[in-house]
């Protein structure tokens, strides 16, 4: 499963977070006036930005969908498209493409 941002609104000090910056994920580490220091997860560096460039955010989780191209001799190669699963094998080794989507909790029920 993979996860996407959802804006909630305008930074507030009182959410717990995540935030977004310019679309990613960031982490507010202090607040002056209009200013924040943010970084984001996976970085040591930070950098000044104003309040209201940062919004209150929550991941939603996002199915992964692929397509699995499968050959006559048991072969199997994961593809991001199904134009790419059809150009996997030729055509006379080439069994068959199926499309596979995850199910996320919730879903179906």
């Amino acid at each position: 499963m993979t996860q996407k941002l959802k804006i909630l609104g305008p930074y507030t000090p009182e959410h717990e977070g995540p935030y977004a910056f310019n679309g990613e994920v960031c982490v507010v580490h202090a607040v002056w006036a209009h200013l924040a220091f943010i970084s984001r997860p996976e970085s040591n560096e930070g950098f000044i930005a104003c309040l209201l460039d940062i919004k209150n955010a929550e991941e939603v989780p996002q199915p992964r969908e692929f397509w699995m191209a499968l050959s006559n001799s048991g072969g199997r190669i994961t593809c991001t498209s199904p134009e790419r699963a059809h150009q996997a094998f030729t055509p006379e080794y080439r069994k068959e493409v199926i499309h596979v989507r995850e199910v996320l909790p919730g879903e179906g029920e």
